[in-house]
């Protein structure tokens, strides 16, 4: 995904994934905003972020 803020879209997204019998191995963002801190929503999840904004 292109942007990593609250974490609900993507979470709904790898739930449908694995009901659908898929395996999520990593999750991808381009930018994180660290401060609405949505990687604790994906932390059965290994997740990467290239750039990292904390305001």
């Amino acid at each position: 995904d292109d942007l990593l803020a609250t974490g609900g879209t993507i979470l709904s997204v790898a739930k449908l994934i694995e009901s659908l019998g898929g395996e999520i191995v990593a999750i991808e963002f381009l930018i994180e905003l660290e401060s609405l801190k949505g990687r604790e929503k994906l932390s059965n999840y290994h997740v990467n972020s290239l750039i990292k904004y904390d305001r």
